[in-house]
């Protein structure tokens, strides 16, 4: 028999009937298969691809010889690449991207997951072999090399490090920070802002990270690492109520994923930062009469006005309002249903100055529908819907001259639309009603401990709750009604020159 004609059993002995093989002195993606003599081309489908093409594209050379298997495989490569290209663009743009460290990572980690396949048994041929493969793919080209004292030669290649991230996250060595985290938002079910809030610390997490060449594993965060991350957003100018609320935010997260993910440490508590004497940092305040007068006089949308004049009468927080539809202010009751906390959820009896407004918006609609039809749902599920509302508002705050920035580096002014709510507390105190019956009105946590809602009826309760709206009353010379104007997005148009 000559030695150019290979077939399984000679090579190696008895093989499955269908299963790949390949010797290691042949060229990359020549295989044989099963007790076959031919030989074929054999190449993995990048995954972002795969859905079209299924996980490996195979041909056969027509030849049981291998010198003219070895000819005749850079022809039939070059076709097999050729499909997979033609592949991409059909996908468009997203598929030409190259997959980084931790999406090939995830991509393996589901494919073995819908396989059924244990890391703790040997791994199946054709996945060792493509894993293999993309640690080879991401290590790039050599750069240098490491000699060993007993004369041993090993390459150094260009990303080293980011080949052996994806084997750690791969074989479950390592547990990239972000990985989890909309899995875990998800559970929380936290309201938009919350959410992003936890996104944005995350994210100034893995970059630190990043930049200081250290390890993207939340398992093996060290304390004194995150104490120097810490540090750096006091020293990039973050203010300390600012820092602290990431710490806040990575110590509860890093809390569940020690419940969901088996971390035996968590290097965030204790992290917190004491405000340093005279550090410039916002007091939050209710308008005066005077702010209020001047903002609920002004020229701006009807959006605006009619929003101004639900949080001051309302005492709800923006997106409580912008989320509230027909239904949910039908029969005389503002229904919040969601909001920043559990005590968010309230029924608030609706002012009677209100009643034209919710009239006025409500004509024509379905019960689904929302009162503020004109703000639309941001592209970025991580912004709520009231954010184009709540900056249009701080514009035009601030060009009617309502603003109070006190301190030298002071980022945030002591006013904003939340204080429209603590104008509503302030004028429930001075008519004399409870904090108790303000916090059931205002969805406040803070003056419900200890309270004893027994003591009244649902309907008491609710008349409690009317007596208490009715009492907050809108500067003298203020119209209840908002004035006649375009809503924001007609106002857009206009600017725009469109009819």
């Amino acid at each position: 028999m000559s030695d150019d004609l290979v077939t399984p059993t000679a090579a190696r002995g008895a093989t499955s009937k269908r299963g790949w093989w390949r010797d290691p002195t042949w060229p990359s993606h020549l295989y044989q298969r099963g007790r076959s003599a031919n030989f074929y081309a054999r190449v993995r489908v990048p995954p972002v691809v795969s859905p079209l093409l299924g996980s490996h594209l195979e041909k056969t050379l027509e030849t049981s010889r291998l010198a003219e298997a070895r000819r005749r495989l850079p022809i039939i490569m070059a076709d097999l690449r050729k499909r997979i290209e033609g592949a991409r663009s059909d996908l468009g743009a997203d598929a030409a991207r190259p997959m980084t460290a931790d999406e090939r990572a995830r991509w393996w980690q589901a494919h073995m997951n819908e396989r059924g396949i244990n890391l703790r048994f040997d791994l199946p041929t054709d996945v060792a072999e493509g894993i293999a493969a993309d640690v080879e793919d991401l290590r790039g080209r050599v750069v240098g090399e490491e000699e060993y004292p007993d004369g041993s030669v090993e390459p150094i290649y260009e990303n080293d490090a980011e080949a052996l991230r994806f084997a750690d996250i791969v074989y479950g060595r390592a547990l990239p920070i972000g990985r989890e985290l909309d899995r875990f938002l998800a559970e929380k079910d936290y309201p938009a802002r919350t959410a992003d809030k936890f996104r944005r610390a995350v994210r100034r997490l893995e970059d630190y990270l990043r930049d200081e060449r250290k390890p993207d594993d939340a398992a093996r965060l060290a304390r004194e690492t995150a104490g120097r991350f810490v540090d750096g957003l006091s020293a990039a100018g973050l203010k300390t109520p600012t820092v602290n609320d990431h710490v806040s935010k990575l110590n509860t997260y890093w809390v569940w994923l020690g419940h969901r993910m088996g971390l035996k440490s968590n290097p965030w508590t204790g992290q917190t930062r004491t405000a340093k004497r005279g550090e410039a940092t916002a007091t939050k305040r209710p308008f005066s009469d005077d702010e209020m007068q001047a903002l609920l006089t002004g020229n701006t949308s009807r959006t605006l006005h009619d929003l101004m004049r639900i949080g001051a009468l309302s005492g709800m927080r923006i997106e409580e309002i912008a989320r509230q539809t027909v239904g949910t202010a039908r029969g005389g009751l503002f229904r919040v249903r969601e909001g920043k906390t559990k005590a968010s959820t309230r029924d608030i009896p609706v002012h009677s100055s209100l009643v034209p407004i919710v009239a006025r918006r409500s004509l024509g609609k379905a019960d689904g529908d929302l009162l503020f039809h004109e703000l639309k749902a941001p592209p970025s599920a991580m912004k709520e819907r009231s954010n184009r509302a709540s900056n249009a508002f701080t514009r035009y705050r601030r060009r009617v001259g309502v603003d109070e920035v006190l301190l030298d580096g002071q980022r945030q002014s002591n006013v904003d639309f939340h204080s429209f709510r603590r104008w509503a507390a302030t004028k429930a105190e001075e008519a004399g009603f409870l904090g108790q019956t303000i916090s059931l009105v205002l969805g406040h946590t803070e003056g419900r401990q200890g309270m004893t809602l027994g003591r009244y009826s649902q309907p008491e309760m609710l008349e409690e709750k009317r007596r208490l709206i009715e009492a907050i009353r809108l500067p003298s010379g203020v119209p209840q009604d908002s004035p006649e104007g375009p809503l924001m997005g007609d106002m857009r148009k206009r600017k725009r020159g469109v009819s």
